[in-house]
């Protein structure tokens, strides 16, 4: 991880969302922020884009949304059950 710079990590997970948005229709959740991490008026996103809108990325796109999903479940029955005792 360099010094004041988002860790690949990071950036990965923002790519993914903002390519989510940009290329399933409809999108399953919207994420603003990460498209603008991505410097979507500098040119990375097409970059981005280019990468990701293959067969062979499909899955890892969808593992984003499985994670979305997983995580709003978890959370959904955390607040049904109210705080652990």
């Amino acid at each position: 991880m360099e010094a004041n710079r988002p860790s690949r990590t990071a950036e990965g997970a923002a790519a993914l969302r903002a390519v989510h948005q940009i290329l399933d229709q409809p999108p399953v959740f919207e994420d603003p922020l990460a498209i603008r991490i991505l410097g979507a008026d500098d040119g990375p996103l097409d970059a981005v884009l280019d990468r990701y809108d293959t067969a062979e990325m499909r899955p890892l796109r969808a593992s984003i949304l499985r994670r979305r999903f997983i995580n709003k479940a978890i959370c959904r029955q955390i607040a049904r059950s109210g705080p652990p005792h």
